[in-house]
């Protein structure tokens, strides 16, 4: 009887001795999430608003979304902070500040102004209009597989704001803001690697995204995307 309790007692040791050492240590696990929640990228409400909504968009198209990149938000924070230094009068920032940044060759480049004869907030609600705005030039838009070579459909002249926000190949993203007097603001995106590349030759995105914009009710109001070849 005694041996049989000496050979229980052993059993149970050596079943509580696996089961400890199979959980592993505690300590390692919280460490761990200490580690991811360290490396996530924390976003105000301007940044969040902005990226989601270049992604809303993007997400319509069926095309890559976009990260954020602090490293380039970094870089676009800079030249905000130039611009607010000129009363916020918006010119693009040269082609040598947006070289070699964030393991990218060039970075592409979309700028906002907006005035308010009260005051003006660089808060989400400004963050969707630039984004808003920019997408607008689609109504000016037309497609071709061969590279942005079609007439504009519309007056104002301006699709590159368009094509760099819904450039397939830019997946990264970083933006920033600077407020002049109280009364006027500036945005400025820059984008990873630099879209409306070889315009004349590259579309900005394939035809099948092409032909999600087109039919999605979002772009009705402008007249969806039409094709100028012969596709």
């Amino acid at each position: 009887m005694k041996n049989k309790q000496k050979w229980f007692l052993i059993l149970m040791f050596m079943v509580s001795f696996i089961s400890v050492f199979s959980m592993g240590d505690p300590s390692e696990e919280k460490w761990n999430d200490g580690e991811e929640e360290k490396n996530k990228i924390r976003l105000d409400d301007f940044q969040k608003t902005i990226l989601e909504r270049h992604n809303y968009y993007r997400g319509i198209a069926g095309i890559p979304l976009m990260k954020w990149s602090p490293r380039i938000a970094q870089n676009a924070q800079k030249w905000a902070n130039q611009l607010k230094g000129r009363g916020c009068k918006m010119a693009h920032s040269s082609n040598s500040l947006r070289e070699n940044v964030a393991g990218h060759s060039y970075l592409g480049e979309n700028l906002y102004w907006a005035w308010s004869s009260a005051s003006v907030t660089p808060d989400a609600s400004r963050a969707q209009n630039s984004v808003d705005s920019w997408y607008s030039e689609i109504a000016d838009f037309q497609y071709s597989e061969n590279g942005t070579i079609c007439p504009l459909r519309g007056k104002k002249g301006m699709i590159g704001h368009f094509t760099q926000l819904m450039w397939d190949k830019s997946v990264e993203l970083g933006c920033a803001h600077a407020v002049c007097g109280g009364k006027s603001l500036v945005i400025v995106c820059q984008y990873g690697p630099g879209g409306n590349f070889n315009m004349d030759e590259n579309p900005p995105f394939p035809p099948e995204a092409a032909e999600r914009l087109n039919k999605d009710p979002v772009n009705q109001p402008f007249g969806g995307l039409p094709r100028c070849d012969s596709k």
